[in-house]
């Protein structure tokens, strides 16, 4: 966390959500309505985390994994805008990041017996196909599955979508000095 003691009339609050600590540094203002502010950020945060974690049972991520091919889900509006942002940054990267490298991600933690509740995941990554994992229905908000194997892994777009939606949350509140972490 960086040190921003020398800055007056600053409160910082923190909270933890997707493996990480989240920090609200706020200046001025009522310390009150700072204090709302950052309770409902807070509580958005774990509503973001259990729609958009690999680690949740329950997530919109955890059921697009366990989708069978043809299978059709329903997702948040949260996840929608999430996987198009991930498609966009995968599009501006050529491809060198992808939300569905999620195997690629749980070996690189060693971590790839830990996941229960995901079905068993094929070697067969993105690599050796050029085949789209899943197809978007925008307007209905719902995905479906077009082949099984690759793992869906929102988790590091996932943090910076999050603070993005942190971020209108002090909007709403008028609150317009906070440095979000």
């Amino acid at each position: 966390m960086a040190d921003f003691s020398n800055i007056p009339h600053l409160e910082d609050f923190a909270c933890q959500a997707m493996a990480c600590e989240f920090v609200f540094h706020i200046q001025g203002g009522d310390s009150k309505q700072s204090r709302q502010a950052t309770q409902e950020a807070s509580e958005y945060l774990e509503k973001l985390e259990d729609l958009l974690s690999l680690y949740v049972e329950s997530s919109d991520t955890t059921r697009i994994n366990r989708a069978k091919a043809g299978e059709m889900i329903r997702i948040s509006e949260e996840c929608l805008d999430c996987l198009l942002l991930a498609f966009e940054a995968s599009a501006l990267f050529s491809g060198k990041y992808h939300p569905f490298l999620g195997l690629d991600s749980l070996k690189a933690k060693n971590q790839m017996g830990s996941l229960q509740h995901l079905p068993s995941a094929s070697d067969d990554g993105l690599e050796t196909s050029d085949e789209p994992v899943i197809a978007l229905d925008r307007d209905n908000q719902v995905v479906q599955k077009i082949r099984e194997g690759p793992l869906l892994d929102l988790g590091g777009i996932g943090k910076g979508f999050a603070l993005d939606k942190l971020g209108a949350v002090f909007e709403d509140w008028n609150i317009d000095r906070v440095l979000l972490e």
